[in-house]
């Protein structure tokens, strides 16, 4: 996969599970997930057909920005992370 920035977005956590912030761009992705949670749990206060639409819009943008930050953290470089790890 070819990269956008040289920088990666995300990186192994030193202590806790899963990818952490690694930059500016890594920060930004994690408050537009914050605020599209925010934005669904203040919008489905009643279930209409907008609001359910909006709830799964949500799911499936979620579903994107996770498996973009799989691909962005364990994608070439396998060797950087084994040795964060020891391994």
């Amino acid at each position: 996969m070819k990269r956008i920035t040289k920088e990666r977005w995300f990186g192994p956590k030193i202590i806790g599970y899963g990818p952490g912030p690694k930059s500016w761009e890594g920060w930004v992705v994690i408050l537009v997930w914050w605020a599209s949670l925010v934005f669904t749990i203040y919008y489905l206060h009643s279930i209409h057909l907008l609001n359910i639409i909006t709830f799964v819009i949500v799911i499936v943008v979620a579903a994107i920005i996770i498996l973009t930050i799989a691909a962005l953290t364990y994608g070439s470089d396998e060797n950087q992370k084994n040795s964060v790890f020891g391994g």
